[in-house]
C-alpha cells in the first residue's frame, strides 16, 4: 500500500508523456529513486508510475473524470491541491 497518491491531468498526450517522464527525472535526481513499475502510454490517458511509498497518476481530463481516484479515496486525508 502506497502512503501517497499524486494525481495530475495532462491537457494532451504529449503532455501526459512529459509530465510523466519529468516526475521520473525529478525522482531519479532529486532522491536517487527510480519506479519499481510503470504503466501506461500517452495513446492510454493514463500513465502510472510507482515509487512503491508513493504512486503517480497522469492522466488526460476523461481518464481521471471516469476513474475518479479522489472519489475513491474521498476519506484519505488531503496533503495539497494546486491548481
Amino acid at each position: 500500500m502506497a502512503d501517497f497518491f499524486v494525481l495530475a491531468t495532462a491537457g494532451s498526450q504529449r503532455q501526459l508523456k512529459v509530465l510523466a517522464e519529468a516526475v521520473t527525472d525529478r525522482a531519479r535526481l532529486d532522491g536517487r529513486r527510480k519506479p519499481t513499475r510503470t504503466e501506461g502510454e500517452p495513446e492510454s490517458g493514463w500513465i502510472l508510475a510507482d515509487f512503491d511509498d508513493v504512486v503517480v497518476h497522469v492522466f488526460d481530463a476523461q481518464h481521471r473524470a471516469y476513474y475518479d481516484l479522489e472519489g475513491l479515496w474521498s476519506e484519505a486525508a488531503l496533503v495539497a491541491r494546486m491548481p
